[in-house]
């Protein structure tokens, strides 16, 4: 069970096309799309934007990791759940993204908490704690420039965990 969350990006179609069942999500990949891998950093991600994945909000910040109720696709096959952001919620999600800076960012990483919430990559010495903290920025700033690309292109994300 590796659980490595990943977002693609589609246009209109290809979206329709895949929740009408022609495509299987690691076709997508296959077929070139532009593609993020975050890993496993998802769950510690979810935690540090909205206090966990079981807490993602109905508000555009909820779109950065699309797992709540609002986003999911329900018709597409997937092992652990799987999001769409449209093209113009893309849009409102970059305009939350860019007030999220590394101070916003430090500010909200908080490492104690995943311990007690048994997040998948804690960590309880101060040069793990770092060396995480590098990991899921440089994570988050990736996110952050999909996004952008996806509003660049109108194009849709989906987000799935596999």
């Amino acid at each position: 069970m590796s659980m490595i969350g990943c977002y693609v990006q589609l246009d209109d179609r290809q979206l329709q096309e895949l929740k009408g069942g022609k495509y299987y999500l690691w076709d997508l990949f296959d077929m070139g799309m532009p593609a993020l891998s975050i890993e496993k950093s998802w769950d510690a991600l979810s935690h540090i934007l909205y206090g966990g994945y079981d807490q993602i909000p109905d508000t555009p910040a909820g779109y950065i990791i699309p797992l709540g109720e609002n986003c999911l696709l329900p018709q597409v096959i997937c092992d652990y759940g799987c999001g769409a952001v449209l093209s113009s919620q893309v849009v409102q999600a970059c305009d939350v993204l860019k007030d999220m800076d590394e101070a916003w960012f430090r500010a909200h990483c908080d490492f104690s908490t995943f311990q007690k919430d048994h997040v998948y990559v804690y960590s309880d010495t101060d040069e793990d704690q770092q060396e995480l903290f590098e990991e899921l920025y440089s994570y988050f700033i990736s996110i952050k420039e999909f996004f952008e690309e996806a509003k660049e292109n109108k194009n849709n994300i989906v987000f799935f965990i596999e």
